[in-house]
């Protein structure tokens, strides 16, 4: 669509000089062939009416009438244009007339050629003057031209009415020729317009198509190059772009896949990182809190069973106090590490903050959780992490909870295990204590 309406476009730009042009040119040949017509006649008719008025004369001298008439008629027979021809005296009265229809007027001794009437007649009106005589004497040429001058007089008037028809016919021939010569240049302009445009258009046609293709995505959109065409070139030179722009995308298309890869593999490393405590390697409570939700929906869905322990190290405070948080940072790497030892594959692990970590065992009742505590405290009161004056020994005291029905979500179990975890330690620390039975207290 866009394209036809370029070719509209282009074309009506290559034939709106010629449309200006014709009309120009017939404006300029109807004005110079009506003028040129109209002095040819009017001329014509002037010499005719001074050849009249030299013819009667001497008639009109003489006062013979019948030669008058003669001569009128004579000249009406000759000249199609004139309609009447008449002889008039020298007050205006008309002594002959010959017509071919109609009557003529009075006129006024006047040479002018006067604007034509409703008739398409105009009428001509020529004075007869005497001739003077001139003598071969060359000592009274003076003489004679004094009297000429004085003795030159009226004797009558030539009067012609001229029909225009004859004139109108041949303007109107002139006039249909010429604009029959105009018409046909301005078809062969058009012509020629036309193919120039089509010359033009079609390939720029062909090449906007591709361009458009290559804009919405089709990178094998190449144009036809036609050798004879005069934007030859230019079809050679699209389809090098089109190229290049392909390869150009291929490769940015390389690139952004490669970076989406990359923030991809950034992104899961971030997100993992975010769920990571990056002291003990151990899972936050970011991380807890998802794994404990699905552990909550899992079992209120298939009435599974699983327990939640939570640990805290005995007196850390004093030993950051007495060897320094480097050294208590050693004892948290070294107690995660045992922790990791101490857990099964499905269980998980995490540090909650500080000193205090939770396990969330699935698949698991209260007494297997129990067991598994005791082990993992045993091995924590057995542990030795060397500093600079000795080795640091610790203990820890654990609070377990089961999943029960009646929790209404996770936070209600981790209240539980908490309530258990103070229990222990109130009871004396070192010790596994279970939510709802008495604190069990079992010593390295």
């Amino acid at each position: 669509m866009r394209s036809h309406r370029f070719r509209m476009k282009l074309l009506l730009a290559a034939l709106l000089p010629s449309v200006l042009l014709a009309v120009l040119l017939s404006y300029l040949w109807l004005t110079w062939s009506q003028r040129s017509l109209e002095n040819a006649l009017q001329q014509r008719i002037e010499a005719l009416a001074g050849e009249l008025a030299t013819g009667a004369e001497f008639h009109l001298f003489t006062g013979d009438g019948s030669a008058l008439l003669a001569l009128t008629g004579n000249t009406l027979e000759r000249h199609d244009d004139l309609v009447a021809v008449s002889i008039l005296d020298r007050q205006g009265k008309v002594l002959t007339t010959s017509r071919r229809s109609g009557p003529i007027g009075q006129g006024s001794v006047t040479p002018l050629w006067p604007e034509k009437n409703e008739a398409n007649l105009s009428r001509l009106v020529k004075p007869i003057i005497k001739s003077p005589l001139v003598l071969d004497d060359p000592f009274s040429s003076a003489a004679a031209a004094s009297q000429a001058s004085d003795e030159a007089s009226l004797l009558g008037q030539v009067a012609l009415e001229v029909s225009l028809e004859n004139l109108y016919r041949e303007r109107d021939r002139q006039l249909t020729l010429g604009l029959a010569a105009i018409l046909l240049a301005l078809v062969a302009a058009g012509a020629l317009a036309l193919y120039l445009a089509n010359g033009v258009t079609r390939p720029i046609s062909r090449i906007m198509s591709v361009v458009e293709r290559i804009g919405q995505g089709d990178k094998s959109a190449r144009v036809k190059p036609d050798p004879d065409c005069v934007l030859f070139q230019l079809e050679i030179g699209i389809n090098r772009m089109a190229e290049k722009l392909a390869i150009t995308q291929e490769d940015m298309q390389a690139r952004i896949d490669a970076a989406t890869d990359e923030l991809v593999v950034q992104k899961e490393l971030a997100e993992e990182q975010a769920r990571i405590n990056p002291l003990t390697g151990l899972h936050n409570r970011r991380a807890l809190m998802e794994r404990a939700a699905l552990e909550w929906h899992r079992a209120e869905r298939h009435g599974l069973r699983f327990c939640l322990i939570m640990l805290d190290l005995d007196y850390f405070k004093h030993i950051n106090d007495e060897h320094g948080h480097a050294a208590g940072d050693r004892v948290l790497i070294d107690l995660a590490r045992v922790l990791r030892q101490s857990i099964r594959e499905i269980d998980f692990v995490a540090r909650l903050g500080g000193e205090e970590f939770v396990i969330l065992m699935p698949d698991t009742d209260a007494e297997e959780a129990r067991l598994a505590a005791e082990r993992m405290r045993m091995r924590i009161a057995a542990m030795r992490v060397p500093v600079a004056d000795g080795a640091i020994a610790c203990t820890a005291s654990f609070g377990l909870a089961e999943y029960s029905g009646d929790d209404a979500d996770v936070a209600a179990l981790v209240t539980r295990a908490d309530q258990a975890l103070y229990l222990a330690k109130a009871s004396g620390r070192d010790q596994v204590c279970v939510f709802g039975v008495e604190a069990t207290v079992a010593k390295a």
